[in-house]
């Protein structure tokens, strides 16, 4: 997972990518807040093979609402166990108080 941590705003479209190993392969899945995701409405999973045992696994949210800030992971459960990779979406905003711009930030992070 080359960014563990991804800032977003409130309406864009957020693209996250993981690439896991397992053999067998058995369940591919993403999860948030421990919820699997599916594909529908505002989110699009999806998974490919790109070698020997190798899958590289998608998720597409559109329209990013504040419940979509929080933990992320891609999962790949066989018989023998589990493999998963973490990330989490944060999001940064700012707004005009006269001549001064003001960011801040906020996070929802599930531990």
């Amino acid at each position: 997972m080359p960014h563990r941590e991804v800032s977003q705003q409130i309406g864009a479209t957020t693209i996250m990518t993981c690439l896991i190993s397992t053999n067998p392969v058995g369940t591919l899945s993403w999860l948030h807040s421990g919820r699997r995701l599916v594909s529908g409405g505002r989110h699009e999973v999806a998974n490919w093979t790109v070698g020997a045992y190798q899958y590289i696994l998608a998720v597409t949210i559109h329209d990013l609402e504040l419940s979509d800030y929080g933990t992320y992971q891609c999962v790949a459960d066989n018989a023998y166990g589990r493999s998963q990779g973490d990330m989490s979406i944060f999001g940064m905003c700012c707004y005009f108080l006269g001549l001064y711009r003001i960011f801040y930030s906020y996070s929802i992070r599930s531990e």
